[in-house]
């Protein structure tokens, strides 16, 4: 038989639809039989039927028609799945899948049957990788009607059945051979996360607050890095260049740990390629290579031929190469194989390299877009001007006024600073524990047309912390004319967990700190000056919670003590009142919470929604501008209709 350029011996072609594909090689070696050794003969005939679609023009269709309603199941599957075809009755859905099921099961008996020619034989293929997807691809279905449960998560089962798909099979593969590499990366990807999770989680956690019983990161909010696993999930979604986003670190330390993480994250998914690729390469040709001599009568073992290894030619790479990477026969194929690989590489890190420069292009982008929204915001802001051209002063109603606002540094308390301030009022910006997030609430009221802001440290639970406030506000910017009484705590304990410790932090913080630091601000208030209380709905609710003893206890007290108040500083012209939002969207209210009790929360208001921070403020400016003189005393609910 003459030989052919390549070094291979010419085979004859059969133009057979059977002989058109490659052998599927065996995946469970364990498990071959000799067919010819099957008894009866019906048990093999269907034996070729079904497991050598080579072997004659009805099974290679049978194969066809096999594969062709795997990949229906998996069309159907998904198609379920998308809102637009919600609005087919579910019977039709049920009536498809059963139709595949009953198909599949007739299969599955099927091959049982095939391989029922001795007892080891049929236990080796039923617990098969073949065996075990075939049964999962129909058992879920019974299930489904035994129990008259839905069981769509386990369906799901059904759509890896397409992984019986040759490329798929050759991936297994792949993976077999580079299964060292792979295994030593695993492990260098496991201690990664280890390392820097730890890192991240010391470097994110922030400060313990005691009445919260969380970490606090820098900007005042509930630390998304409170445990080890919580900052592992950062650096798995980092390292896998996923970035969800929702996990951020705040820190300079953080991000400065993180820097390695991005660039760990491209090694990881550029180095996998080299060896997949090429393994998977070798694995294709084999096949073909295999098919071709079965072709020709010649009968060989996909990975270890040594007929082939006989047949080819010196200047062709041994199949010994493919058995031992490090045998690689003649100098030139040496040579070729290097530069191959070293133009691979250069292609992998050409690529690598225009990623990172389209990633910097968006950046800038993205940097260029938030400087020009902020000078246009600035520019909107900014005085118009009339037909002679002079600035036309904008209405600030506050204009001149001196603010306090105590817990100011996230949630209601900044949102509340921030309103007044953008009304012309210069605030000062009190916190305990997170300078960060105080100083960004005040850099950005001082970034925007209004008032000043100053960040003023201070335990306002202490009769101590609140007089610093106050003499810090009057050395700065001058007698406070609003005082608005945020900072609280709530202290969730339930009677049988309460103690004296717990119980003297909320009284302090909630109602002693905010009493007497109103007394000390009204010995130099004037008429028209306001002192606003901050309650809760929790104090008007009849389906209140048990842990909520102290905190509605606390808020009680304020609200009588505004009613006492506007009676006795009414009579100087200062009125006192109080307002009690509901449920809020802050970090501080979903902190702890599960997603299911915040939607249950949100259904409870007649908007289906909780309002963001805000929308409280405007009540606050509206009790502390001119206009409410003759609002006093009064206990102002703004709930959205969440308690009426």
């Amino acid at each position: 038989m003459p030989a052919s350029p390549s070094g291979y011996v010419d085979v004859p072609r059969s133009s057979s639809p059977a002989h058109t594909i490659p052998r599927m090689l065996n995946l469970q070696p364990e498990a071959t039989e000799d067919a010819q050794e099957i008894r009866p003969q019906w048990k093999r005939d269907l034996y070729m039927l079904l497991e050598l679609p080579a072997s004659s023009p009805a099974a290679f269709l049978i194969h066809v028609v096999t594969t062709a309603f795997i990949i229906l199941s998996a069309i159907v599957t998904v198609l379920e799945t998308m809102p637009i075809f919600h609005s087919i009755d579910g019977s039709v859905w049920f009536g498809m899948e059963t139709s595949l099921v009953a198909m599949f099961t007739v299969e599955y008996i099927a091959r049982c049957l095939a391989h029922s020619n001795t007892w080891r034989s049929a236990a080796t293929w039923g617990l098969s990788f073949f065996g075990i997807i075939d049964l999962l691809g129909i058992l879920p279905y019974y299930i489904e009607i035994a129990l008259q449960q839905d069981t769509v998560n386990i369906y799901s089962c059904i759509v890896p059945r397409i992984s019986i798909l040759i490329t798929i099979e050759v991936m297994f593969l792949s993976f077999k051979r580079s299964q060292h590499a792979l295994l030593a990366l695993s492990f260098f990807v496991v201690m990664v996360l280890i390392v820097f999770s730890t890192l991240l989680y010391f470097a994110e956690r922030g400060t313990w607050d005691e009445g919260l019983g969380i970490f606090m990161n820098s900007d005042g909010d509930p630390s998304q890095f409170s445990s080890i696993p919580a900052a592992g999930w950062f650096v798995l979604v980092t390292i896998t260049t996923v970035g969800y986003g929702e996990i951020t670190p705040r820190s300079f330390l953080g991000r400065l740990v993180t820097l390695p993480l991005l660039v760990f994250g491209l090694l990881l998914i550029a180095l996998p390629t080299f060896v997949l690729g090429k393994e998977f390469s070798l694995v294709w040709e084999m096949m073909k290579e295999n098919q071709a001599l079965e072709d020709g009568g010649v009968t060989a073992t996909p990975l270890t031929s040594p007929q082939m290894r006989r047949m080819r030619a010196p200047s062709v790479i041994s199949l010994e190469t493919f058995v031992d990477d490090s045998r690689i026969f003649g100098g030139p194929i040496r040579r070729n194989t290097q530069q191959r690989d070293q133009a691979e590489m250069m292609s992998q890190i050409a690529e690598l390299k225009a990623t990172i420069a389209t990633q910097g292009e968006l950046i800038r982008r993205i940097m260029e877009a938030v400087e020009g929204k902020g000078k246009q915001r600035a520019q909107d802001a900014s005085p118009s001007r009339g037909d002679g051209g002079s600035p036309m002063s904008i209405a600030r109603p506050l204009e001149g006024k001196v603010a306090i606002i105590t817990g100011s540094t996230r949630g209601i308390g900044a949102a509340i600073a921030q309103k007044l301030a953008s009304l012309g009022a210069n605030v000062v910006i009190n916190y305990h524990k997170v300078d960060m997030a105080a100083t960004r609430v005040a850099y950005g009221i001082n970034m925007e047309e209004g008032g000043k802001a100053i960040v003023v440290k201070a335990d306002v639970s202490t009769l101590e912390g609140g007089k610093k406030v106050l003499e810090e506000c009057r050395k700065q910017l001058g007698q406070p004319n609003i005082l608005v009484l945020n900072a609280s705590v709530m202290g969730f304990k339930a009677l049988a967990d309460m103690n004296e410790e717990g119980y003297d932090m909320c009284f302090n913080t909630n109602v002693k700190g905010p009493l007497f630091m109103a007394k000390s601000a009204a010995e130099t208030m004037s008429e028209g000056d306001r002192i606003i209380f901050v309650s809760t709905t929790i104090t008007k609710v009849s389906n209140v919670l048990p842990i909520a003893l102290l905190f509605a206890a606390t808020k009680g007290a304020i609200e009588q003590i505004v009613r006492i108040l506007a009676k006795d500083l009414g009579a100087r012209g200062i009125t006192v009142n109080a307002i009690s939002p509901g449920p809020v969207d802050t970090p501080l209210f979903r902190a702890g919470k599960p997603a299911a009790v915040v939607r249950w929360i949100e259904q409870l208001h007649p908007q289906q929604r909780l309002p963001q921070p805000e929308e409280i403020s405007p009540l606050v400016a509206f009790l502390a501008s001119k206009d409410s003189g003759w609002v006093n005393g009064q206990n102002l609910g703004v709930n959205g209709a969440y308690v009426v």
